[in-house]
């Protein structure tokens, strides 16, 4: 049952963030009001609303800027990459958690390096032109799954262990292989983690810079940051057009949707999952806030809704 004092920490949590939300609301509005200015009004960076309206700013960005095929480049990557690493990364952090061997304990730190590890640029590109598929989507794409498994693995790892063994045995009994034991039983009660690392991937990948700067070898496979970069540089004292080019993509203004639930019934507040707020400057930050709000309520994640989940209440 929760408590009077409880409640009333929650609400204060949940103020605190939306103060939060609000202060980092601020470049986003200036950035919308700067869109719609002269190119004098948009240099003087404030908050005023514009004397008249110039909503051709945005359909000079749209001719100019190639911004709607930096749109397709990054679905194109972002989807694939998203999908395959939380995938992947999800059924090996099941398996590695539920088995008790040293060959799987040396497989999970296997993963676990590969967080301390960066990107080797040269290795990597002499790689990819042995495989003959530099400056292909499908390069770019395995760079980022292999990028973002470390991450996925660890977070499923840990969570898959709040999980009680007794619903595997019980869903093995009754059939289940382990691919409907995954997909149907252990994901749906990882719902928090499993929206966390979507959001966070997705967050990490389509806002890369260097990955898609340095292994697409044609301007045309270019995502949306490098698009702007590229309007940016040919229209750098025209800030009513880089306003204009940065409300395409708020994400590049350090501005992006990040789903929460705020402390909905027992399971309290389920920070990345439901109700869309505009803050934090990368992923980094999100992840940070995400486990500080997560904890917060009984200390852990195995207290936080797994309980709940596995009694069919979530």
């Amino acid at each position: 049952m929760i408590t009077r004092k409880t409640k009333i920490i929650n609400w204060v949590i949940f103020l605190l963030l939306v103060l939060f939300a609000l202060i980092y609301l601020v470049p986003v509005i200036m950035m919308v009001l700067g869109s719609f200015k002269t190119q004098a009004e948009a240099s003087a960076f404030d908050l005023s609303l514009p004397s008249e309206f110039h909503p051709e700013n945005y359909l000079h960005v749209l001719e100019k800027g190639k911004i709607l095929n930096g749109y397709k480049n990054s679905l194109l990557i972002t989807v694939p990459a998203t999908l395959f690493s939380i995938i992947f990364g999800a059924l090996a952090g099941i398996v590695l958690s539920r088995r008790r061997t040293r060959l799987s304990t040396g497989v999970y730190y296997y993963f676990i390096f590969g967080l301390t590890i960066t990107l080797q640029i040269a290795t990597t590109f002499a790689m990819l032109k042995v495989l003959n598929i530099y400056g292909t989507y499908l390069a770019v794409i395995c760079l980022f799954i292999a990028l973002r498994l470390p991450f996925t693995v660890m977070t499923f790892y840990s969570f898959t262990k709040s999980v009680p063994r007794e619903i595997d045995e019980a869903a093995t009994i009754d059939g289940c292989g382990f691919l409907r034991l995954s997909f149907q039983i252990l994901l749906p009660v990882m719902k928090p983690i499993l929206v966390t690392n979507i959001v966070v991937s997705a967050i990490d990948i389509w806002n890369n810079f260097m990955i898609p700067l340095f292994f697409f070898g044609s301007s045309k496979n270019w995502t949306v940051p490098l698009t702007i970069y590229n309007f940016f540089g040919q229209y750098q004292r025209d800030w009513q057009y880089v306003f204009g080019a940065g409300a395409h993509h708020p994400a590049d203004a350090d501005i992006v949707p990040v789903p929460a639930e705020i402390y909905r019934g027992r399971h309290g507040l389920r920070f990345c999952e439901r109700v869309s707020g505009l803050f934090h400057t990368n992923h980094r930050a999100c992840i940070a806030l995400w486990f500080v709000v997560f904890y917060t309520r009984e200390g852990r994640l195995r207290q936080s809704g797994v309980a709940g989940c596995a009694g069919g209440r979530c």
